[in-house]
């Protein structure tokens, strides 16, 4: 999890990200980090008028949500509805202690349905769809979406905010998000997903070819893990990400010094 999250929060606060999905628009407001404990043990009874999606960073505590109560621990992804009134507050024991501290991120998420929506033709729409009719309030133990803030993190120290690298994996953390509240269907979503993946990793490494970039990197914006970026790249494309990439930077090069560059220039 990201070193300084309060201040790589603070940097991105107010920075929106939009998606058109098919019939569906969607937007998320960039994150804030809040830090609940004995000294500020609430934030208060309150509503939004989009989703709010938080993430339980360190700690544990309770989620009040209408007229239900949910109990929270470190990974869980939980969301609030719109117009929902909502509580997040630290745990107390049997002597009115609190136990501990609560970490949270929260984004604001706002999903807009054309009103002459045709039926949905991809598995996204779907999702969405699916979503906006029935979705659950919690999913526990999601800690594997941390690795969206650590990549996030990187790009701000980079001061690559407002990249595409950056939208994408706000939009992606997002989705993912979205896909571990509708339950099952995240299993068909990787099945599907594949050239989409693909797509993904060809037009980031596309946009960053003159930039240091990781598999790691690589593979968090294309939605997959390290080894199933390198599974599917060596599968559809028979051939290795790291020497796609080579190729890529030699075929530019070569392309600069027939332009007449230096030498020194077509390497960069």
């Amino acid at each position: 999890m990201a070193t300084n999250t309060a201040l790589f929060f603070n940097n991105v606060r107010g920075m929106n990200t939009i998606e058109i999905i098919g019939s569906f628009i969607l937007k998320v407001e960039a994150g804030n980090f809040c830090e609940l404990n004995k000294d500020h043990p609430s934030n208060g009874l309150h509503s939004h008028n989009g989703y709010e999606m938080c993430f339980v960073v360190k700690g544990k505590g309770k989620f009040v949500h209408g007229d239900e109560i949910y109990y929270l621990d470190r990974g869980d992804v939980f969301i609030a509805n719109p117009d929902v009134s909502h509580e997040i507050s630290v745990i107390t024991d049997t002597d009115s202690k609190y136990t501990d501290n609560l970490c949270l991120v929260y984004y604001i998420i706002n999903i807009v349905h054309s009103s002459a929506a045709k039926p949905p033709e991809t598995f996204l729409e779907s999702m969405l769809a699916d979503f906006l009719t029935n979705h659950s309030i919690v999913s526990k133990t999601q800690t594997h979406l941390f690795a969206y803030f650590d990549f996030l993190e990187t790009y701000i120290s980079k001061n690559r905010i407002n990249t595409y690298g950056f939208h994408q994996a706000v939009r992606n953390l997002a989705i993912e998000s979205l896909l571990t509240l509708n339950g099952n269907r995240i299993t068909d979503y990787q099945k599907q997903t594949n050239s989409n993946i693909i797509d993904q990793a060809l037009l980031y490494i596309g946009t960053n070819l003159t930039s240091k970039m990781t598999l790691k990197d690589i593979a968090t914006v294309s939605h997959t893990s390290v080894r199933n970026l390198q599974y599917l790249f060596k599968k559809h494309m028979d051939i290795s990400v790291i020497d796609y990439i080579n190729k890529r930077k030699t075929g530019i090069a070569a392309g600069y010094l027939k332009m007449n560059f230096s030498i020194s220039d077509a390497g960069q």
